[in-house]
């Protein structure tokens, strides 16, 4: 997270962490869905073999407002509210038992909900339905502000695109406002800038070139039933090389057939494979948080956990870690500049977060997630009555 963080304990509810230098991003690591957690010392202390990894693969020992009541590994998983949380507004929530079963396809996903089976899709809504689902009045879609991207890897491995003016001419020579239009539709505008703004603060007003903002389309229906038993079942897409799992990550059915040795075999560069594309789409990624150096770091430095195709140089990485240092917004844009220029990983949309729910469930936009795609805290989830 950060070299050099020395912690002390100050009492049983406080904590000091003193860094060795300014760290702009520190609180961000902090506070990004992706970073550090709460977990029981006791479980530690009784599964310190592993440091519990293995346990809480199949159990719960954090601190949300559900416990994970059942986990089945490919089959489902079952949460069930903890009536201990420390929120006294979310201990009791409207619904208390969550399903997640695991599906492996979004054709079977999307059939249970229209029929009224599955009560939300919290992602991989192939962008051909987003319209359809917009204009159904039987369910409520949402595109919600996230900070999503949609951004054009090449490969400088390759000798096509080994020059940083052919990388730049082949991605300005693309029209990616009409690709957004077309592919992305309604849950997507062109990107400006390198780095994004927040999307709540941003909206979208015709064909500016801005992020969206959250819209809802369909009427509210009303269920009723008892709220302290009230069940919500969603979904949950395999982790592994399944068709589901290749359109959570962003690739649609547009991607064509080559798609799966591509996502295997994407670091397969380093080890002297020859599978690994020119250059691909990647039509729905997202930084750890919208913080600058967490961005640029990612896609563009050289141990970026999203740098696939290994396209960094010197330049950016020292201005990146620069301004990590001195919070320095004009060099955070000389870092931008110089990522562009170079022509790695250029991002042409700014993406929301799509998800289809049953008309009689509320509070979609404020249990939503900007940091974490496709997550809602369920706590904050009520029955429209």
């Amino acid at each position: 997270m950060a070299a050099g963080v020395d912690v002390q304990a100050e009492d049983e509810y406080t904590v000091t962490m003193v860094l060795e230098e300014p760290n702009s991003a520190f609180l961000d690591y902090l506070a990004s869905p992706y970073g550090p957690r709460m977990i029981s010392p006791e479980v530690i202390e009784e599964h310190d073999e592993d440091n519990a990894e293995g346990y809480i693969a199949e159990n719960s020992a954090g601190t949300g407002p559900y416990t994970l009541a059942e986990a089945s590994v490919g089959d489902g998983y079952t949460l069930e509210a903890f009536e201990d949380y420390w929120d006294e507004d979310l201990a009791d929530p409207e619904f208390h038992t969550i399903d997640l079963p695991v599906y492996t396809e979004i054709s079977a996903m999307q059939l249970e909900l229209e029929q009224g089976d599955l009560h939300a899709l919290l992602q991989g809504v192939p962008s051909s339905s987003r319209g359809d689902y917009t204009d159904d009045e039987a369910l409520s879609a949402f595109a919600l502000p996230s900070y999503q991207l949609s951004n054009f890897l090449m490969n400088p491995n390759q000798e096509i695109l080994s020059d940083p003016e052919a990388r730049v001419a082949l991605f300005e020579g693309i029209d990616w406002n009409q690709y957004t239009e077309d592919i992305l539709g309604d849950s997507a505008v062109p990107a400006t800038g390198d780095f994004r703004r927040a999307p709540s603060l941003i909206t979208r007003t015709g064909s500016s070139r801005t992020a969206p903002r959250p819209w809802l389309s369909g009427p509210r229906r009303t269920r009723g039933g008892d709220r302290h038993r009230a069940q919500l079942r969603l979904h949950r897409l395999r982790a592994d090389g399944e068709p589901g799992r290749r359109r959570a990550a962003g690739y649609g059915p547009e991607c064509h057939g080559h798609l799966s040795p591509v996502l295997r075999d994407l670091r397969g560069l380093l080890r002297g494979r020859d599978r690994v594309p020119d250059a691909f789409v990647y039509s729905g990624t997202w930084p750890d948080s919208n913080n600058p150096y967490m961005h640029g770091h990612v896609f563009w430095g050289e141990s970026g956990g999203l740098n696939h195709l290994q396209c960094s140089n010197e330049e950016i990485d020292e201005l990146l870690d620069e301004a990590l240092v001195t919070d320095d917004a004009e060099i955070f844009n000389e870092a931008g500049e110089a990522a562009y220029e170079y022509g790695c990983a250029p991002t042409f949309a700014w993406v929301s977060d799509f998800m289809v729910f049953q008309p009689w469930i509320s509070g979609v936009e404020e249990a939503h997630s900007i940091a974490a795609p496709a997550t809602v805290d369920f706590a904050r989830l009520s029955i429209d009555e």
